[in-house]
């Protein structure tokens, strides 16, 4: 689905029954139904949440550390680089339990001002404001647009849930990275007064502070909603998110807690390239209630330090500096953290120094008096959780783009895993419009991934993301997880109704193959957890493809799901791949192919071209080159037209299929596939006498085609029908459907026969025979034919039997007379098998 971009979990004070259990929050321990519903992907599986940014080796560890010991400066403000402030405002999250929005937010106007594409636009730290209420609403939202095939994706709830709830819910840092990703902001509040944090009619919740009633924050019953035409707006475009390793690591063996001073370098580093860091703790309280330093983990001087290790993260902020040397004493006595140094972090608590509605309580480090909403957080905090940082590439103010996706799901977690055998990810979009394809972007967990995408242009009945051909393969590795844009070494026209497909392989450092799939907690999931509020993704047939034991399979499929995640899959939501293209839009001109596309070999077809689009411009005709591709291109050749470079003659000289391409200069590569017209079955026949024997007769027929030749075996396969028990049996030959030549079935029949009956006594009676046979019934004998005569004559007389067991009686037989008796048996159908040997009986009597 290609969306039009245009101009125009983490929180605080929430309701357990809103959030999944990884989220951040305070919350009751749900671990053992969350353990009980973990996906069992495969024996080589691995979680790289247990330590996914270690080192390829204690040798690069510590090279990588030295280097950070030399380049990083003992204190670092963001607020103070070279005398500019790269910070924005802190600001106010009430009504809601939005901190990990405001975080978010927080980290992209940093990281958006850092860049400079801020100032580009006449902004700077003092009037850059972006719209939290904008990415809190639509990831609490699903696409309500019945035009969009995604139409239903993302967040449901009960009847009885209100937006109030759904703002109140939660979320990781995931969610605001892959909107972002999907075009949904961020955007500029001063677009519209839609996307300011306030209520449609503005209503005001006021609190009493001394003798006064002052204005609190905005009111939470006033009208939060924002129209869906807004959801696909944004006003700068996300180039990369880096998650990125933490300072607390858990050891995989013991689950203890270990200081990881990777970590603390990595979001150093980013805060040197003027990029602000969201990250996850455990707070003394989730919401803007405390007004006092003095707390459980939170000192009077506003030092944090959470020493507990078995505490979950509740609250997320943004590291906007750090410094070394601050002095563990500050941190609550009896409690310090075991070394100095200490984050600087941007809260969304208020501040003493802003009016309303970013007022907030008396909370944070004081200056002049006044608390700033300001806070030290230790390096050494055990809680730190998912810290990640943004990039922005350019604004998109007087700009338009279009980015084809299909995954809009808000994720609670990429799940990822890796295998030694070959694994691949493709998404395949059609174009709704002429385009140019200028990147694409991919997601990654392990450290280290290295990425190779890989653009085909597909023919209008592709039966994989590679049926087509290859115009692009770009490569690239990534130091961190998160979300990577890569642009194209030559971008790709794509025209009109075009199929195109983006095959994405991912390879760890060890050479392994990465998988990565967006994962969220399905209705089942919430059910168990006692949940009224559940996520949905939606993948449609022919979206999302993944390459596994050799062949490609359609991800929408629930047999490759539960392969891939086990049964289990049923508790999550899953979604297509975070793989998308990134296009600029173009004249809507488009090349269209003319010809049969279906040949008989041994003639020709000619093929031309025309043009189709708006606009009633008239043009220079643009060079044209016709070409062949694809295993099959020796079974034709290409004929130009010596005086028409728009048409060629192509001839089929042997059976088989290829790719036809032919592209215009500066308007686009279309590609048909050619087949020829296979031979049909003509004719189908056995050889030889089949006798019933216990076991399934099964003969290799003489299969010959319309023109009376002999259809090699290996063009075709064979199946029986009733080819074990004696009658009319069946053999079916059907072409395979990748043989070149030969296409259909037919079926044709052959005869298996009775076995010779065996007569064991003939025994005289008063004017009758006993004649005892061997049984055939089992063998599927439907009657037995006895034969008689009195010796010396001869003529002979029969009767019919039924098979119904072994002794048959011929009565009316003349006394003192000697009688010849021979049997045959025969099949339902009337086929008989060999007669037994005549035996002669005593006198009657």
């Amino acid at each position: 689905m290609r969306k039009r971009v245009g101009l125009i979990l983490l929180l605080s004070v929430m309701t357990m029954a809103l959030l999944p259990a990884l989220a951040f929050a305070q919350t009751e321990d749900n671990s053992q139904i969350a353990d009980a519903a973990k996906t069992d992907i495969a024996a080589q599986s691995q979680d790289p949440s247990n330590d996914p940014f270690d080192y390829a080796s204690e040798a690069d560890k510590k090279k990588a550390l030295k280097a950070a010991e030399n380049s990083f400066p003992d204190k670092y403000d963001l607020r103070d680089v070279d005398g500019k402030s790269y910070v924005t405002p802190v600001k106010f999250q009430n009504p809601f339990g939005t901190c990990w929005g405001f975080a978010a937010i927080a980290a992209a106007e940093s990281s958006i001002l850092g860049s400079g594409i801020a100032a580009d636009d006449g902004y700077d730290e003092s009037n850059l404001d972006l719209s939290e209420k904008h990415l809190v609403y639509f990831v609490s939202q699903a696409i309500n647009d019945q035009a969009n095939p995604q139409y239903g994706e993302g967040t449901h709830a009960e009847e009885n849930t209100t937006l109030v709830d759904l703002l109140n819910g939660g979320g990781v840092p995931y969610m605001a990275s892959s909107l972002f990703a999907s075009g949904m902001g961020p955007n500029l509040e001063s677009r519209d007064p839609i996307l300011e944090y306030r209520g449609k009619n503005g209503w005001i919740q006021k609190r009493t502070a001394g003798s006064k009633v002052i204005n609190y924050c905005y009111d939470d019953e006033d009208d939060w909603s924002i129209p869906e035409e807004w959801r696909f707006k944004q006003s700068y475009v996300l180039k990369e998110s880096y998650s990125l390793p933490s300072p607390a690591k858990v050891d995989e063996e013991t689950k203890a807690y270990e200081y990881n001073e990777a970590g603390t370098n990595a979001i150093k580093e980013m805060l040197m390239e003027k990029r602000a860091v969201q990250i996850g703790f455990c707070a003394d309280t989730s919401s803007p209630s405390q007004e006092s330093g003095d707390g459980v983990y939170i000192s009077k001087n506003w030092a944090h330090y959470t020493y507990d290790a078995d505490r979950e993260a509740n609250h997320a902020v943004t590291i906007i500096g750090w410094d070394d040397n601050y002095d563990k004493s500050n941190f609550v006595e009896g409690h310090e953290p075991p070394e100095n140094g200490a984050w600087l972090v941007k809260n969304s608590w208020g501040s003493g120094e802003r009016e309303f509605p970013n007022k907030g309580a008396g909370w944070g480090i004081e200056k002049d008096g006044v608390h700033t909403g300001y806070f030290w957080l230790s390096y050494y905090d055990k809680t730190l959780s998912l810290p990640e940082a943004l990039a922005f590439e350019r604004s998109n103010v007087e700009n338009t783009y279009y980015i084809d996706e299909h995954d809009f799901m808000p994720v609670n977690e990429m799940t990822a895993f890796t295998l030694p055998k070959e694994v691949r990810m493709a998404n395949v979009f059609k174009a709704e419009e002429c385009e140019t394809l200028d990147k694409v972007s991919c997601e990654t967990t392990y450290p280290g991934t290295r990425v190779v995408n890989e653009v085909y242009l597909l023919q209008a009945g592709f039966t994989d993301p590679t049926d087509g051909i290859l115009v692009d393969k770009t490569e690239a590795t990534f130091e961190y997880g998160g979300f990577h844009t890569m642009e194209l070494k030559t971008p790709d026209i794509i025209q009109k109704g075009q199929s195109y497909a983006v095959v994405q392989t991912q390879t760890t450092p060890q050479g392994d193959y990465a998988f990565n799939a967006p994962l969220a907690y399905g209705k089942e999931m919430s059910k168990q957890m006692d949940m009224n509020v559940w996520t949905e993704g939606v993948i449609n047939s022919r979206e999302s493809y993944v390459y596994m034991d050799g062949k490609w399979n359609d991800y929408s499929e629930d047999k490759i799901k539960e392969t891939i995640f086990s049964p289990t899959f049923v508790l999550f939501a899953l979604d297509n791949f975070p793989i998308k293209g990134y296009c600029t839009p173009r004249d809507n001109l488009s090349l269209r192919v003319r010809g049969n596309t279906k040949m008989d070999v041994g003639k020709e077809n000619i093929f031309s071209i025309y043009y189709t689009g708006s606009g009633e411009t008239e043009f220079d005709a643009p060079a044209v080159k016709w070409e062949l591709a694809g295993e099959g291109s020796d079974s034709f050749t290409i004929t130009p037209d010596p005086e028409h470079s728009d048409r060629v003659t192509v001839s089929a000289g042997d059976y088989g299929s290829a790719l036809l391409t032919v592209t215009a200069e500066g308007i686009g590569t279309t590609v048909v596939r050619l087949t020829t017209n296979k031979r049909q079955l003509g004719s189908i026949s056995t050889e030889g006498a089949f006798v019933y024997s216990g076991k399934a007769i099964k003969p290799k027929p003489v299969v010959e085609d319309e023109q009376g030749e002999v259809v090699p075996a290996d063009s075709y396969t064979i199946s029986y029908r009733n080819n074990k028990k004696c009658g009319q049996a069946e053999v079916l030959v059907k072409c395979k459907a990748d043989d070149p030549k030969y296409e259909g079935d037919i079926s044709g029949s052959f005869v298996i026969q009775p076995q010779k009956a065996v007569i064991r006594t003939v025994t005289p009676g008063k004017k009758k025979l006993t004649v005892k046979i061997r049984n055939q019934k089992a063998s599927g004998v439907s009657y037995y034919r006895v034969s008689y005569r009195e010796k010396g004559k001869s003529g002979w007389q029969t009767k019919k039997f039924k098979a119904s067991g072994s002794k048959l009686v011929l009565k009316k037989l003349k006394t003192g007379k000697r009688y010849q008796v021979k049997v045959t048996a025969f099949g339902k159908n009337g086929f008989g098998g060999d007669t037994s040997k005549v035996k002669t009986s005593r006198k009657v009597r």
